[in-house]
């Protein structure tokens, strides 16, 4: 699996945890949200040459 397929998945893999965080009941969706925020942040910086950038991934 190269570089950007593994990016891909992350980002799928964040936004379908922030589908099934808005499935929660009771408002206990904050700390799926954020974390879905943060695996989003994290595929989105990766350098134009594949290399992920430090404490990004």
């Amino acid at each position: 699996m190269n570089i950007a397929s593994l990016k891909q998945n992350l980002y799928e893999f964040a936004v379908e945890l922030r589908q099934l965080a808005y499935t929660m009941p009771g408002g206990h969706e904050d700390p799926l949200v954020h974390l879905s925020e943060r695996m989003i942040d994290c595929a989105k910086q990766v350098v134009a040459d594949g290399a992920p950038v430090k404490g990004a991934l």
